[in-house]
């Protein structure tokens, strides 16, 4: 079991928990907070999975009226920092 909180900074505050599987992470909200200011989020689902040098994230959301649906997905390239200097050489 994992848990965790991310602060954002449009004053929306969420509480997690969640798996870790081998190399998959998922995370769901089991809080939500806001400012007085902040956009109304429902709740919130991550989704983290390592694949080889990448890493591959998707976000799902349910916000501002709106039911869960896909917020944003992502994926991140892992570089050789010795490759990366001498190809810009």
């Amino acid at each position: 079991r994992v848990e965790a909180v991310i602060a954002m900074p449009t004053g929306v505050c969420e509480i997690h928990e969640g798996t870790l599987a081998g190399s998959h992470l998922s995370l769901a909200t089991i809080t939500v907070a806001t400012t007085p200011t902040a956009k109304e989020v429902r709740s919130v689902t991550r989704s983290l999975q390592v694949a080889g040098d990448d890493l591959n994230y998707e976000l799902w959301m349910a916000a501002v009226g709106q039911g869960d649906q896909i917020h944003l997905t992502a994926t991140l390239h892992r570089h050789d920092r010795k490759t990366d200097r001498e190809g810009s050489a």
